[in-house]
């Protein structure tokens, strides 16, 4: 699944469970407020979370690649100094 899926998925989704929890059980104007302040809060904490913690998978990915490429390109500077010599 692609992160841009992800959050998409889960803002949707709590959009979604926020209007209906406001129609089925209507409260008096700044209770809905406060509620939809509440909600819209701690959904953006999900969703910040779930990005932070892809941004930190993609950076172990990022320098494990970049370990393996400097690896990689060492080998070809050995293999080429072998050959020149």
């Amino acid at each position: 699944m692609k992160t841009g899926d992800l959050l998409i998925g889960l803002a949707v989704g709590a959009a979604a469970g926020l209007i209906t929890g406001l129609l089925v059980a209507p409260k008096k104007g700044s209770e809905t407020q406060k509620l939809i302040k509440d909600k819209f809060k701690d959904m953006t904490k999900k969703v910040m979370d779930t990005v932070e913690d892809r941004i930190d998978d993609l950076e172990g990915k990022i320098h494990s690649m970049k370990n393996k490429a400097d690896k990689a390109a060492d080998k070809v500077a050995e293999k080429v100094a072998e050959k020149t010599a």
